[in-house]
């Protein structure tokens, strides 16, 4: 899911420059080549002793990214935009800007050396702080996915203006057309879209779900445990992001489940505000904090704690939301893909 941002970015970047050339190194087999003059696929090479500190593949990809740099003869790179995770390919910036000098640009999606989400020592962070500070120093730019993510990574108290905000964003090129009114259920619908997890469990979630009778839960994803037993549930499985979204369309509310950190954010949240639905952010953390809760500005959205007495609750606050009319093409990927174009071209 992370990708997706990156490969809109690839497969778009020339109908805003045409006479731009786009090359894409992906460990993607058979990578889409739209939009794109030539996709390469790699895969790691065997990993150094560090790869027994820190658990990266990008450890071993960088030395398969140069091979196939030079296998396909490119050399005439201007501008490098490499994404994590993983992460240590952010090496390469070094490499680039002295074999081709060009700009270079880090997209974290996560945080990499301090992420609250592991229980890393402080041995381990100490050695990806080291990393991240050389690869943080030497590019040209810093991308993250939100405000809190940006925060954390090294350098950006010192930097900020090398350091900038785009959202993972809503594909525009993908969403049925919106019909006000159209969702007819006699039950409320909420949707989720993607897999659970034991730190945003939705085990209470569930609880409070069997003791509605006109609640369903439609769960799009990879199939989960937390379903094995539950009632008022619908499992469709692992569905192309055409027919989640006509999924979504199609549903009363979309659902969040989150840890609570700060830094945390989802690209489902853009797909539930581009089909305009309601939005219920359940949270183990502090009501109404951190990214999720920047995405929801100004949105119409229910909060509530993690736990079933608060939940059910925020099912009756629900059904008082009436029909949503909020601009979203500030959420696409198409406003965050001029916005990186905007970027590079300051760089030169």
């Amino acid at each position: 899911v992370g990708g997706k941002r990156m490969s809109y970015w690839a497969q778009n970047f020339k109908l805003h420059l045409p006479n731009s050339t786009i090359y894409l190194i992906t460990t993607t087999k058979n990578p889409s080549t739209k939009g794109i003059d030539k996709a390469i696929s790699t895969s790691p090479n065997q990993g150094s002793l560090l790869s027994y500190i820190i658990k990266d593949k990008g450890i071993g990809w960088k030395l398969a990214i140069i091979d196939a740099l030079k296998k396909n003869n490119i050399n005439d790179l201007t501008h490098v935009i490499i994404s994590g995770g993983p992460f240590m390919q952010f090496s390469l910036t070094g490499y680039f800007k002295k074999e081709f000098r060009a700009k270079v640009v880090l997209d974290y999606r996560d945080p990499f050396a301090i992420n609250p989400r592991f229980q890393n020592s402080r041995l381990k962070v100490a050695i990806k702080r080291f990393f991240e500070h050389r690869f943080n120093k030497s590019a040209d730019l810093i991308l993250s996915v939100n405000k809190y993510c940006l925060e954390l990574l090294s350098g950006f108290e010192k930097q900020k203006k090398k350091y900038e905000l785009i959202p993972n964003g809503f594909n525009e090129q993908l969403l049925p057309e919106i019909t006000n009114g159209e969702t007819k259920n006699k039950r409320l619908t909420i949707i989720y879209a993607g897999t659970f997890y034991e730190d945003r469990s939705p085990v209470n979630f569930l609880k409070a779900l069997q003791k509605e009778e006109n609640i369903v839960l439609n769960h799009i994803g990879k199939p989960s445990e937390y379903l094995a037993n539950s009632t008022n549930v619908n499992e469709f499985g692992m569905r192309p992001d055409s027919e989640m979204l006509e999924l979504i369309k199609k549903s009363n509310v979309g659902l969040i489940i989150t840890s609570g950190e700060p830094f945390e954010s989802t690209t489902k949240i853009y797909d539930y505000i581009a089909l305009q639905k309601p939005i219920l952010v359940v949270t183990s953390g502090k009501l109404y904090s951190g990214a999720i809760n920047q995405d929801l500005k100004n949105y119409p959205a229910v909060w509530c704690k993690n736990d079933e007495e608060s939940i059910r609750k925020a099912f009756k606050e629900l059904t008082k939301i009436q029909s949503i009319e909020v601009d979203s093409s500030n959420y696409s990927r198409k406003k965050g893909l001029e916005k990186l174009i905007q970027q590079l071209k300051k760089l030169v």
